[in-house]
Formats: C-alpha cells, sequence, structure tokens
C-alpha cells in the first residue's frame, strides 16, 4: 500500500506540473496601449480648421505578439459615423511599399490622417483587436473650426461722405463705410486720418455707432480718412477716402462766400 502512494505522488505531480504548464500556455494576453494619447501633433484643446490635415496615431503592443487589427471611428455632433474625414495620404519614403488594399482602407492601422471639411466637434475613436477575443479602445475629441472669410468694405466706393463735396472748415462731415462679412461676424470700425504732411490727425475724428463717424477740420487742407474693419478672428480690410477742406471768405455783406 506505501509502494502505490509512493508511486502514485510523483505522477500526480507530473500531471498536475503539466497541466499547469498547458494552461499557461494557452492563455493569451490582451494587447495594450503604450501611451494614451492618440494625437501626435497637437496640444490641447484640440482645434484644426476645416481641410486642414492632422495625424492620428497610437502605439500599441500585445504580449503574445499577436497581428492586431486596428480601425478608426469618428462621430459628428450627431453622433453620425462620418468615415471621409479619414485620408489616404501615402507618405514618400514608404510609397512604393505600401499596398493598393492599405490606400484604400485608410480608416486602418496604427498611424492615419484627419481632415474634415465640416465644421463640427468629432468623436474619434481607435479599436485594437488581437483576434483572439480581447479588444482595447481609446478616444478623443477634435473641433473643427470653419476657415475665416474676412470682412469685405463693399462697393467701389466704400466710405460715403454727408455732406457732398465741397467742404470747408468747421464743417461736420459724416462717414459711413460700408462693409459685409461673408461669416456673419460682428465688426469692429476704426477710424483714422492724416493730414497734408503725413501727420496723425485722428483727433479731428469722432467716432460714432458701428460704422459712422464724423470728421470736421480747423484748417483747410487735404486729409486722408482711413476706416479699418475688423471681425473677432483675425480677419479685416481696410479703405481710404481724400477729404478737401477749404476756407470760407466773408463778403461784402458780412455773408460767408465759397472760395474758389
Amino acid at each position: 500500500m506505501m509502494d502505490r502512494v509512493q508511486f502514485s505522488s510523483p505522477v500526480f505531480l507530473f500531471f498536475v506540473i503539466l497541466t499547469f504548464f498547458v494552461l499557461s500556455c494557452g492563455r493569451n494576453e490582451p494587447p495594450e496601449f503604450l501611451d494614451i494619447d492618440i494625437l501626435s501633433e497637437l496640444e490641447q484643446p484640440y482645434e484644426v480648421f476645416s481641410g486642414q490635415t492632422i495625424e492620428l496615431e497610437i502605439k500599441v503592443e500585445d504580449p503574445d505578439q499577436d497581428e492586431l487589427v486596428i480601425e478608426w471611428t469618428a462621430r459628428n455632433g450627431k453622433y453620425e459615423e462620418v468615415a471621409t474625414v479619414f485620408k489616404a495620404v501615402v507618405e514618400q519614403e514608404t510609397q512604393e511599399t505600401e499596398t493598393e488594399g492599405e490606400q484604400d482602407e485608410p480608416n486602418k492601422g496604427p498611424k492615419v490622417y484627419f481632415s474634415a471639411e465640416q465644421a463640427d466637434i468629432y468623436a474619434i475613436s481607435v479599436t485594437v483587436s488581437d483576434g483572439n477575443g480581447h479588444q482595447i479602445q481609446n478616444s478623443t475629441f477634435i473641433k473643427v473650426n470653419a476657415l475665416n472669410k474676412p470682412p469685405i468694405l463693399d462697393g467701389t466706393s466704400p466710405i460715403t461722405l454727408s455732406p457732398a463735396m465741397p467742404h470747408y472748415v468747421d464743417q461736420e462731415i459724416f462717414l459711413v463705410a460700408q462693409a459685409s462679412d461673408p461669416d456673419n461676424d460682428t465688426l469692429v470700425f476704426e477710424w483714422s486720418a492724416r493730414d497734408q504732411e503725413n501727420s496723425d490727425a485722428g483727433g479731428l475724428i469722432e467716432e460714432g455707432s458701428g460704422a459712422s463717424a464724423k470728421f470736421r477740420a480747423d484748417s483747410p487742407g487735404s486729409y486722408l480718412v482711413s476706416v479699418l474693419v475688423k471681425d473677432n478672428r483675425g480677419g479685416q480690410d481696410r479703405d481710404s477716402v481724400i477729404i478737401v477742406v477749404n476756407t470760407r471768405l466773408a463778403d461784402t455783406n458780412g455773408e460767408s462766400e465759397q472760395e474758389n
């Protein structure tokens, strides 16, 4: 009886070790991200302009050296999937080695290129699968801003004067700038003036509300009056008008007479 117990114990131990070894070899480990940041070219906040192409990349490894399947998805502000934001951009040094199939699937692989024409906030997700039932995900948001279109001073005469010429010393001249903005941005107008010696004559201008201003000169001469129109996103336009200011001479009856 003792002989059977002594013989069985090593055999039992051998089978335990073998079973543990088989189970250990058969267990699959999931892939893991080496870096959680998938936006390799941007810093927070993640904002780009429409049409701008940026690179998205993940660093991932698999302990079992499984072949990984990496797929990217994008959803807009309405949570609709938008596949067109991933672009097939072939790098120069790998152009000859990449296959046509890889170029046909621009949303797959560890590195993809993102470019959206429509301004919106996009939810970008990447899914990594090892083919053995394990899957990991990472995601972020990218805000795409519309390209700014600058304001425009309209017409052949963007600055209108009232009254019309001729103009005289101490006369109030009303100026109005005609401007529009393709993006319907709020506009800010800045007026300036220079005299015929090219010296600053801005003190002769009283800015009004928005696009209007008043000009009054206390001495005759030619003045260059300019207006700068700006939106709140760096766009601007500028135009100028020349105002010739004449003197008034008193006639023999004490009434003013225009100088020729």
